[in-house]
């Protein structure tokens, strides 16, 4: 994967940190790829190639990373409850237009933050809202997180700045809990239902536009209603990068479920944006990705791995279907 993580807004993904890699091929060779100088543009980027292709291209035995001093100083963090979603989104897109770059800038939709309540037995906000969270570092840090608060406050936004490290600890750890917590709804749903496993989540990938993301948000309430499921949605706001989570307390993921995937990568497309921002396709995504990339590109890219891989014997039937 081509992932992120928090502090992606500000730090990228993982391709900006690799500088050079060691790739076994399919035919058993090893290359070495990408370079340990600052600057290097020999030939094709064939680094960059390699990651967050899903292992169809060869096989990474070694990776040199780039490495960053350690972030010194004060790293203030600011959160802010929003009556509804909408206006979450609105704040986030507001702080990317005035050319702010908070190290973390994340966003958690009011169904998110109900199963992180139910988990921690005390509310965050008010009932249903959503949960708008910032952190700032380096030298400009503290005036940055003021300029940042002063969004949140204008959107309507109800504003909490961490006082110390630990509550700030606490505010980000809100955050981190929300898959757990999403599980532990899923586990429950499982056993009210009755059926034998414990209850799993589904965990989408799909980015947009940052100043369209109060539109993805509107769209995926309309699916949940129309498909009469939960869609709790955490969001990287300060990249686009939205990760729809569908509860599945059933044995099977529901046909229903799925339609309704294929609705939001749909969703994903129409305003702009990708089906993934750093998961990949996988097994899941191949049926949409000439959507995407149009058929010329697709072709392309199906014939760029036959190059390194013509039998198919890298991670087979991953991200291509197999007629391409």
């Amino acid at each position: 994967m081509n992932a992120g993580g928090l502090l992606c807004a500000k730090y990228g993904v993982t391709r900006e940190a690799v500088l050079a890699l060691k790739v076994v091929l399919a035919d058993g060779r090893l290359i070495s790829v990408g370079h340990r100088t600052v600057k290097g543009v020999t030939g094709y980027d064939l680094c960059a190639l390699m990651i967050g292709s899903e292992g169809t291209l060869g096989v990474i035995v070694e990776c040199t990373l780039a490495l960053r001093p350690v972030v010194t100083g004060p790293r203030p963090v600011v959160a802010a409850s929003f009556p509804s979603v909408i206006a979450a989104s609105a704040a986030a897109s507001a702080v990317t237009a005035e050319g702010l770059t908070p190290a973390l800038l994340e966003l958690m939709d009011g169904p998110t933050v109900e199963c992180v309540e139910q988990r921690r037995g005390r509310r965050i906000g008010s009932a249903g809202s959503s949960f708008l969270l910032a952190q700032t570092d380096g030298p400009e840090a503290d005036e940055v997180a003021g300029r940042i608060a002063a969004i949140f406050e204008a959107a309507g936004g109800e504003v909490r700045a961490a006082e110390d490290e630990a509550e700030a600890d606490e505010l980000i750890g809100l955050r981190r809990s929300a898959f757990p917590a999403l599980e532990a709804r899923a586990q429950r749903m499982a056993q009210e239902g009755g059926f034998a496993g414990g209850g799993s989540i589904l965990v989408e990938d799909i980015a947009v536009p940052r100043d369209r993301l109060a539109e993805a948000f509107e769209r995926i309430r309309k699916i949940e209603l129309r498909h009469g499921i939960l869609i709790p949605t955490t969001t990287h706001a300060g990249d686009g990068n939205l990760h729809p989570i569908f509860l599945v307390g059933d044995d099977e993921v529901p046909e229903r479920t799925w339609e309704a995937a294929g609705e939001v990568f749909r969703i994903a497309l129409e305003l702009g944006g990708t089906l993934s921002g750093e998961h990949g396709i996988g097994l899941l995504k191949r049926r949409w990705l000439g959507d995407e990339l149009g058929e010329d590109q697709l072709d392309l890219q199906a014939q760029i791995r036959a190059v390194f891989d013509p039998q198919g014997i890298l991670n087979p039937g991953k991200v291509f279907a197999r007629e391409h």
